[in-house]
């Protein structure tokens, strides 16, 4: 016997939508033939139980960021997961802050409070729904913090080429250098890559403040000048000498390495000591130079 019954019912499958509609069902024998309609109204992944419709969260996938997240200030999130593990990963960890990631040699695992904050800021700092790794238990996605103490974290910069750089150098200066080891910039600043000091040059002239003494036992000032950025480089030896130097340090991907900034030029008929000399100067005349170097000077940009 055939009937036709019309009633609203909510249908699933497994991984479908859920769908509030009219729906008209042509029952012969065993076999059911649904008529759908309608569009779902309902965007999540549900099931039945007992007639009732049960709703499902739809799962959260883990993101990378494109830099760490400050949580309530001094707790900084690293901007992914490093991967599912059942140990401490120790050697991966020293690895990373033997590399000065994000500006940290600090990065460690969270304890469970500091994950409970993850957890609660779970979309802001981009975590999945795994179980993730704490100092209590060694199984699962490792995802590091690192805790700002309250040192500066704000400093003067310029915008100069295409980026904003800090005015003055960061724990170094033209007389007091630093170990490659020791290359890192605070948090929220980073080591600039070998274009962006292309680009500052590019954007730059040169200022010589000619040696007052007069003798050529002393130097020059040299100047690379950028709106309002001006650094310093050393000068050649000879008081008369046409070009000025220094080296700093770079980073290109994760490496770490030296750049020597040069500035050269033709000096101009009738020179006389203590005279500033302002010029122009583009391609070889100024330029920068990969370079291996044990000692070197830090100048951070920021890094968003």
């Amino acid at each position: 016997m055939r009937r036709l019954i019309t009633l609203v019912v909510f249908f699933c499958t497994a991984y479908s939508v859920c769908q509030a509609q009219n729906t008209n069902i042509n029952q012969n024998q065993n076999n059911i033939v649904i008529q759908n309609n309608v569009q779902p109204v309902i965007e999540k992944r549900v099931y039945i139980e007992r007639y009732r419709p049960v709703y499902v969260q739809v799962k959260r996938t883990a993101r990378k960021l494109d830099a760490p997240v400050m949580l309530h200030g001094f707790l900084c999130v690293y901007p992914e997961d490093l991967g599912n593990f059942k140990q401490h990963p120790n050697s991966l960890i020293s690895s990373i802050n033997n590399q000065h990631m994000y500006g940290h040699s600090d990065w460690r695992i969270p304890t469970p409070d500091e994950l409970a904050v993850l957890e609660q800021n779970a979309e802001t700092v981009g975590l999945g729904d795994d179980i993730y790794m704490a100092t209590d238990h060694a199984n699962g996605v490792l995802r590091l913090v690192a805790t700002i103490s309250n040192t500066q974290t704000n400093y003067p910069v310029t915008n100069a080429g295409s980026v904003y750089w800090m005015n003055d150098d960061y724990r170094t200066s033209r007389k007091r250098n630093r170990s490659i080891s020791e290359a890192e910039c605070p948090y929220g600043y980073r080591l600039p890559t070998t274009s962006e000091f292309e680009d500052l040059l590019e954007y730059s002239n040169i200022k010589i403040i000619v040696d007052p003494s007069g003798t050529s036992a002393s130097y020059n000032k040299w100047y690379i000048v950028c709106g309002g950025l001006s650094i310093e480089l050393f000068s050649s030896v000879n008081r008369m000498g046409n070009w000025g130097y220094d080296y700093f340090f770079a980073k290109d991907g994760n490496q770490v390495h030296g750049v020597k900034l040069i500035a050269k030029v033709s000096w101009p008929e009738n020179v006389t000591p203590g005279q500033t000399l302002t010029t122009t100067i583009k391609g070889s005349g100024m330029r920068v130079e990969e370079c291996n170097i044990d000692e070197g000077r830090i100048r951070c940009i920021k890094a968003w």
